[in-house]
């Protein structure tokens, strides 16, 4: 994939992941909210997926751990890496794969963050996958299992879970569509 699909393609993700913050704002969130983002990808392709905080002005998390499923035979996972607000935390975003829990085919990965400064609402990081050569047309559900969150001084701190995240897989030979912003293209 060359350099300017890529780039239209994390623009749309942070177009996304605002509207969620934009959503979750409005719902007058008392405490902190996780969202897992969305995105599509053809079989092959790598696929970037937000975490993004909402709600609470100033929450003082100075780390997040979360669990999320995935079905195995679609998704491999590869690295993870701070967004904006991440950056800002100047945290690390590291991922655990877990081994496969069930029957169905599901695989775990433990993301954790751990930053040195407050997190803040945003774009807090990226989970990084490549979707199977095998995968089918179809949404692959990323599931949050527990999220737990503390202070910089190692106290629980409160984080709701928001949305579930997926990937939308097209088929090789579909085209996927380009969501464009009347206010970026005039």
């Amino acid at each position: 994939m060359s350099s300017r699909p890529r780039t239209i393609l994390r623009g749309v993700l942070a177009l996304l992941a605002l509207v969620w913050i934009a959503g979750a704002l409005q719902a007058e969130a008392q405490e902190p909210i996780l969202n897992i983002g969305i995105s599509t990808a053809k079989p092959g392709d790598p696929v970037d997926i937000p975490l993004t905080i909402s709600g609470a002005e100033q929450p003082r998390m100075g780390s997040i751990q979360l669990e999320l499923t995935f079905p195995k035979d679609a998704l491999h996972y590869v690295r993870g890496s701070a967004g904006l607000s991440g950056e800002m935390a100047e945290a690390t975003v590291e991922g655990t794969p877990g081994d496969e829990l069930d029957a169905a085919g599901m695989s775990s990965l433990t993301v954790t963050i751990n930053a040195k400064r407050p997190i803040k609402p945003g774009i807090l990081a990226y989970i990084h996958f490549r979707v199977s050569t095998d995968a089918q047309k179809g949404m692959v559900p990323l599931k949050a299992q527990s999220i737990q969150a503390k202070t910089l001084q190692g106290e629980s701190q409160p984080l709701a879970k928001g949305r579930d995240g997926e990937v939308e897989v097209f088929a090789r030979d579909e085209t996927i569509p380009l969501i464009g912003c009347f206010f970026f293209t005039h």
